[in-house]
This record gives structure tokens, sequence and C-alpha cells, in this order.
């Protein structure tokens, strides 16, 4: 939270004639942003190798399964193939991640004084204020005809929404 330094009672235009406070006087700028990394991931297969009914790792294939990241391939899915008959796979957690999320929430709010008590108060928000595009992880299930692709957002674009509060 910032309040903006113009107006009445504030260090730059405290003697300002009341049209000019009215204007430029009682704003505030609030911000959010919020920083995460991917999260690990988990390379599994569509069929599993086990005869028990339940998933398996798929079996690597490469010493380093990364690339220029597009939605359309996150990472090298050749470095992926099903394991033999029976066994788990040698594959694990950590060998893919998830893409980051880089995300700013803005507010801008200004307060119009209504005698000494009262106050009304126009409010300006923006969630996701830059629009960025926040994906999802990527299909992880080797032998999906998904696989490697992201096909959704995490987050959605850009909202903006605008209020009215009034203090008494």
């Amino acid at each position: 939270m910032y309040e903006i330094p113009f107006g009445k009672g504030r260090r730059f235009l405290a003697n300002a004639p009341r049209a000019v406070d009215l204007i430029l006087g009682g704003w505030q700028v609030n911000g959010i942003t919020n920083l995460r990394s991917g999260s690990p991931l988990v390379v599994t297969v569509a069929t599993s190798q086990l005869n028990t009914g339940t998933g398996n790792y798929a079996d690597i294939t490469c010493s380093d399964v990364s690339l220029p990241k597009t939605v359309d391939r996150w990472f090298d899915t050749a470095c992926f193939a099903a394991p033999a008959q029976f066994k788990f796979g040698n594959g694990g957690k950590s060998h893919v991640r998830g893409p980051g999320v880089i995300n700013h929430d803005l507010s801008l709010f200004k307060k119009f004084a209504i005698g000494e008590k009262r106050a009304i108060e126009f409010r300006s928000e923006f969630f996701n204020a830059f629009n960025s595009p926040h994906f999802s992880n990527p299909n992880t299930t080797q032998g999906n005809s998904s696989f490697g692709r992201i096909t959704s957002t995490a987050l959605p674009s850009r909202e903006i929404q605008f209020g009215l509060k009034l203090t008494f």
C-alpha cells in the first residue's frame, strides 16, 4: 500500500486549491506480486505395464529432457518410453517441471472526503494486471496424444472491477 503524497495534509500540493486537491489528492496504490516456480511433475505411462491395474513411471532414455519450452512441446517427449512388461519404470519426480507463475494484482483507490467523518472511496482493482498467460501443467502421460503439451491455463486472464465505498 502506498499513499501518493499529493493533496491536503500531504507532502506535495498541501495548500492546493480544492479543485486541484479533488483531482490529485487522496490517491492510494496497492499491489500484490506472486512469484512461483513450476512444480515437479511425474511422467507416467498411459497403459500400465505392471498388470496390476495401477499406473507406473515411464522409462527415461535421455540424460537431459529440457528444450526451448513452448505450449506445444514443454519437454522432450522422445526421452520417455514405456517400460518393459512387469517393470515399474526408472523415472520419478523432478525430471520435468511445470510452468511457473509471475502474477501482478494492482489497485488504485481515490478517497473523497465529505465533511470530517464521512468519505466516498472509488476503487479500481486489476487482477492479473498485465494480462500474462499462466499455463497449467503439461500432459505427463506417455502414450497420450497430448503428451508434453499444455492445453489449458491455470489462472484467468485480466479481470477489472470498480467499486464505490461509503464510510460514515
